[in-house]
């Protein structure tokens, strides 16, 4: 079991602020989280983690290099929440005078993943098509850019994730990515881990279950054996920095993650088989 909390190690005034009010400051809080994970590990007969999603913006690369070598988390993830100032959720209204145009955002934000993976900063990509469950949103992406984001992955030490959190709501997709961009990496070879994004403990065994199911459904026919549960992560006992190839390197785990938290912010949970 792994635990990912949320982080941002912006310097841009407006997301600052927005760190600020929510008080995510786990860039400055992280230890205190790693003395209760020392305590865990010698409480129960489990590996326990000690890990971080970070926020990712284009031209942040040497400032989260810096925060990830310093901590020296087991392992990291990265996601796209926002591009410029707005967020890519669907509380994010693109319709009101002043918001920049669908087709720009959605351009911004795949450019932005596109990046993220080519930075090979993070052992996984979190939600790589979340933008795809805003309705103003969906289904304008172009085959390029599924072709871009699928190309900078096969070529990228970062596993993508099939996040399944949406997958018993109705009017939403069932996994991320979705479909064409799924069926596109799986043409490339690309592993992947499963998310189930779960925000609330309760909801972890059912996400479990429905994760475990997305990963056989999109095992390949070649094998029996999920392709989704093979990530790349860092030494849990050693917390390496050590580069290999130049790269942020570590050993290789199994392991499938969810989420789970409350209104001060999100604790990311990462359940290992």
């Amino acid at each position: 079991m792994g635990f990912a909390d949320h982080c941002s190690v912006t310097r841009d005034d407006h997301w600052v602020a927005k760190r600020d009010r929510y008080a995510r400051h786990f860039d400055l809080t992280y230890e205190r989280r790693r003395d209760a994970i020392e305590r865990l590990r010698g409480e129960y007969d489990l590996a326990v983690h000690d890990a971080v999603e970070v926020d990712y913006e284009p031209g942040s690369e040497d400032r989260i290099a810096a925060f990830l070598d310093e901590a020296g988390f087991d392992y990291a993830l990265g996601s796209v929440h926002y591009v410029g100032r707005h967020t890519v959720f669907s509380f994010e209204d693109f319709s009101t005078p002043g918001t920049p145009a669908p087709e720009t955002v959605v351009a911004d934000y795949y450019d932005a993943v596109v990046a993220l993976a080519s930075s090979e900063l993070f052992e996984i990509a979190a939600h790589v098509d979340v933008i795809e469950a805003h309705p103003q949103l969906a289904g304008r992406r172009t085959d390029e850019q599924v072709r871009r984001v699928a190309d900078a992955f096969a070529a990228s030490r970062t596993v993508p994730e099939v996040n399944a959190k949406r997958t018993t709501r109705d009017g939403e997709p069932d996994l991320h990515p979705t479909d064409d961009l799924l069926r596109a990496l799986r043409d490339r070879g690309v592993r992947f881990t499963v998310g189930t994004d779960a925000h609330r403990p309760g909801s972890s065994p059912s996400a479990w279950t429905r994760s475990h199911a997305c990963a056989t459904r999109t095992t390949s026919s070649r094998s029996r054996r999920p392709t989704c549960v093979a990530a790349a992560g860092r030494d849990p006992v050693r917390r390496s920095n050590d580069r290999v190839n130049g790269r942020r390197g570590g050993r290789a785990f199994d392991g499938l993650k969810c989420r789970v938290g409350g209104p001060d912010g999100e604790t990311g949970v990462r359940l290992f088989h």
